[in-house]
């Protein structure tokens, strides 16, 4: 996901892993265009992993990460014991 939107944002024909966002001519802006787009897939990040992040290897590793990581609660179970459709 973010190599493809690294494509599309910065309209380059290719972006890899061991690639920089900035030096693929990103800017602030479009780190939060990117920051953005990568929430509504479903991605918990900040701006500022985008910034910190060495190439999109990492950033994909810590966005993978952050996903996985994130707490999933069961809700409590309300059925009544007994209770029929």
């Amino acid at each position: 996901d973010v190599c493809r939107l690294c494509v599309e944002l910065l309209n380059v024909e290719r972006a890899g892993c061991g690639d920089n966002f900035f030096a693929l001519g990103g800017h602030s802006l479009l780190a939060v265009r990117m920051m953005s787009e990568l929430q509504n897939k479903g991605y918990k990040l900040d701006a500022l992993m985008i910034f910190q992040s060495i190439n999109l290897g990492s950033l994909a590793a810590q966005l993978t990460r952050d996903t996985q990581d994130a707490e999933f609660v069961v809700p409590e179970n309300r059925i009544v014991a007994g209770s029929e459709q």
